[in-house]
């Protein structure tokens, strides 16, 4: 898989994760209308109390590109979601190796939700060693085999959609393994192997 299309995610699922570790270049576009309600401005992880979405409150009005949606400055999110973030990872494995970057990229103060997502993808990538060239492009995109623009969605399960399935690590909580955590949850846990747990998660490399 050569170029694929995306939408902007905030600190996107696995799903995404094993399919853009597929691809040399993505393309993500700034015209991209922006939908309540999808991995656009939240993630999940697993906390002691089971699955947490953590939400970024943003200002926008019907039919608006990403480009142009701000996070509500007004609202105490990043202190929730970094509590969040402590409170679940503070002892996992790697904690202490990523927390500052995390931590960093969560503070700046960026006025847009498209620069928050763009700056924790650059860091995770950086993180996974994944050399992806990613393009934001104000281009229109056709339906084409390389466009999964609003393919992953929190709406419908994973499984319905055969990009992603789940290779188990070792969390911090829960008797079981809980799959399409956000990519925090995966570097958290397993540091240098979590490139080859997506790598091995991207349905089409399991025989």
């Amino acid at each position: 898989m050569k170029k694929i299309i995306l939408e902007s995610h905030y600190l996107a699922s696995l799903e995404y994760y094993s399919l853009i570790s597929q691809a040399e270049e993505i393309k993500i576009p700034m015209i991209d209308v922006f939908k309540k309600q999808t991995y656009r401005n939240r993630c999940y992880i697993l906390s002691a109390n089971g699955v947490l979405s953590l939400v970024i409150p943003v200002n926008y009005s019907v039919g608006m590109g990403i480009e142009d949606v701000t996070i509500d400055q007004n609202q105490r999110w990043r202190k929730d979601h970094w509590g969040a973030i402590y409170s679940t990872y503070g002892k996992a494995p790697f904690f202490d190796y990523f927390s500052d970057d995390f931590h960093i990229s969560l503070h700046k103060g960026h006025k847009f939700l498209i620069d928050l997502n763009r700056d924790l993808l650059d860091l995770t990538l950086k993180l996974l060693r994944l050399d992806i060239k990613v393009i934001y492009s104000k281009e229109r995109f056709q339906n084409s085999k390389e466009n999964f623009l609003d393919i992953i969605s929190p709406k419908e399960s994973f499984v319905n959609r055969k990009i992603y399935t789940p290779v188990a690590y070792a969390q911090l909580f829960g008797r079981e393994f809980s799959p399409n955590m956000s990519i925090i949850d995966l570097l958290m846990c397993e540091g240098p192997n979590s490139r080859q747990i997506l790598s091995a998660s991207f349905l089409n490399n399991q025989k």
